[in-house]
């Protein structure tokens, strides 16, 4: 009976009043659909990177300070980073670095492509992050110059369902070959850094060995000790400005570092 009368006033209120419980509903109706966008939206971005065990550890090494009036925010760093950081601060027990050299026209056969998300990186990329190999060895994959690891995807669209592992790769009009060590399955949506092709670093010894402070083009992970106090870690790190970067500002710039500092500038590193 209750329920009876319920429906009855239910459908009165319809029919005397239809466009109120319209609008009524309708505000309801997209509440909860805004509701639930916004709570897939967030879980997402909350999801980055989680995929790799050491995400709570895993920091990358960025560029702050101003510079002639200008402010300085980036997330690249210099050549020797990453090498200075695995050697001065026991804190850090892994270290990696990538970087683009722009796009490239890669080919195998007669397939040619203009590529644009070729990354190079260091062998020790797989230390760093768990992007999940099918094929090859990811402790030896980056290592030879001239390697290469493609994703699922981009093998498959340069060999169909042939193996490309050994194969060579042409770059740049055919004048560089990369040998194929490695498939990766497809870097996941919720990652903040993608490729379709991953190149040895050691390709270009002398980029990669490169000992220049005052020139950035490295994307510079790490990985710290559990228990390390990421505040302490940074304000070590400004060692790196006094020993290496200040006799190369002495040395190309012609002022010490404690002049550039009283000149309004300022330099330092921070973990993100």
């Amino acid at each position: 009976m209750i329920f009876k009368n319920f429906f009855l006033n239910t459908f009165r209120n319809l029919s005397k009043k239809p466009g109120y419980v319209l609008l009524n509903v309708s505000g309801l109706a997209i509440g909860l659909t805004s509701f639930l966008f916004i709570t897939l939206y967030v879980l997402n971005e909350l999801s980055f990177d989680r995929f790799h065990k050491n995400y709570e550890n895993t920091y990358r090494i960025k560029v702050v300070g101003r510079l002639a009036g200008s402010t300085l925010n980036q997330a690249i760093t210099a050549a020797p980073m990453a090498k200075t950081v695995i050697n001065d601060f026991p804190e850090i027990i892994k270290v990696t670095r990538m970087r683009k050299f722009g796009d490239w026209l890669i080919g195998y056969g007669d397939k040619r492509f203009n590529e644009s998300e070729v990354l190079f990186a260091d062998s020790t990329l797989f230390d760093v992050f768990d992007f999940k190999m099918v094929r090859g060895d990811p402790k030896t994959a980056l290592i030879r110059p001239n390697s290469m690891i493609l994703t699922e995807e981009y093998a498959k669209k340069y060999f169909g369902n042939a193996d490309p592992m050994g194969q060579k790769m042409t770059a740049e009009a055919d004048t560089i070959f990369y040998t194929v060590t490695g498939v990766i399955q497809d870097v996941p949506d919720n990652s903040h850094f993608k490729f379709d092709m991953l190149a040895s670093l050691s390709t270009y010894p002398n980029v990669a060995n490169g000992t220049f402070w005052l020139s950035h083009n490295f994307y510079t992970y790490i990985v710290v000790r559990d228990g390390t106090d990421k505040d302490v870690l940074q304000g070590k790190m400004m060692d790196i400005v006094t020993r290496y970067l200040g006799p190369q500002i002495q040395e190309f710039i012609g002022i010490s570092i404690d002049d550039f500092k009283t000149a309004g500038n300022d330099f330092h590193y921070e973990l993100e």
